[in-house]
């Protein structure tokens, strides 16, 4: 047997030392190599980003708001105060909006609002007046004749003076049948001027209708938290409900900064730019 040089002895022990010294700095390069998931900053909460009202959703044509811009409402010479409720639906800006008009000559070009709820809720923006009455009416609609069937429900009630975003849930135990599958309805808020002088009241009105829940979408949600919840109904473009979960999870933490930021940029996203800075307030 062939004894080792020293030339081979040396190469051996070069060898070595390379290995123990790779070996050696490996985990200080594992150790100080930057990690993918610390640096990626995905968003937690964009709904805003995820809503979009499906395109079938087109309002139906032939209403209008009506009565005055009176009624007490309170403007102290600023063009751009707000004289009249704005019912809080998905809206696409006209081409009105381009143009320097005031707060009250705006135009938006509504969408129906969907609900998967037998009962749910709706959401409108009161400015300030000195009449704290107000009147709320939810009616059939034929969508055959285009034109409104009976008054389902109706309620009268006394708002905060201040202006504000309220909230109007219909009541399961109102005697009234829940909403049907497939059908709109036509709801209307009031602002009650003269109460023997209907025709003075300040109105706006706006269409919903109830669309069936997917079973895909019911299973996510069954399993959902609350915020998941908001991101799965505004991906499916159900704005009612939305709206509702994103407006209970503010209520229930009101001191969220995060959670107020997507609520005003959930309401700019569909035109309602107007009072998405406004409080809303508790029921």
């Amino acid at each position: 047997m062939a004894k080792p040089t020293l030339r081979s002895n040396l190469k051996a022990s070069h060898l070595l030392f390379l290995l123990g010294l790779i070996a050696w700095s490996l985990p200080l390069f594992v150790l100080t190599r930057p990690s993918l998931s610390s640096t990626s900053t995905q968003p937690e909460f964009t709904v805003a980003a995820k809503f979009s009202p499906p395109p079938s959703t087109e309002r139906p044509t032939g209403s209008e708001s009506g009565g005055n811009r009176g009624c007490g409402l309170k403007s102290n010479g600023d063009k751009n105060a707000i004289q009249r409720p704005i019912l809080l639906v998905p809206n696409q800006k006209s081409a009105a909006d381009e143009k320097e008009l005031d707060t009250n000559q705006k135009k938006r070009i509504s969408k129906v609002s969907l609900t998967v709820s037998a009962y749910p809720t709706f959401f409108v923006y009161v400015p300030d007046t000195a009449n704290q009455e107000v009147k709320f009416s939810l009616l059939e609609y034929d969508q055959v004749n285009k034109e409104n069937g009976r008054e389902i429900y109706q309620t009268r009630f006394v708002v905060n003076r201040n202006p504000g975003i309220i909230s109007i849930s219909l009541p399961a135990n109102a005697n009234f049948p829940p909403l049907q599958v497939g059908k709109k309805y036509h709801w209307y808020f009031s602002l009650i001027c003269d109460a023997s002088e209907p025709s003075g009241d300040v109105t706006e009105e706006e269409f919903i209708e109830r669309i069936p829940l997917d079973s895909k979408l019911a299973s996510k949600l069954e399993k959902a938290t609350m915020r998941e919840k908001v991101d799965l109904y505004a991906e499916a473009g159900i704005w009612q409900e939305t709206l509702t979960t994103l407006a209970q999870l503010r209520r229930e933490n009101p001191n969220d900064s995060a959670l107020k930021a997507e609520w005003v940029d959930l309401l700019e996203s569909v035109a309602l730019e107007q009072v998405a800075k406004e409080p809303l307030i508790m029921p």
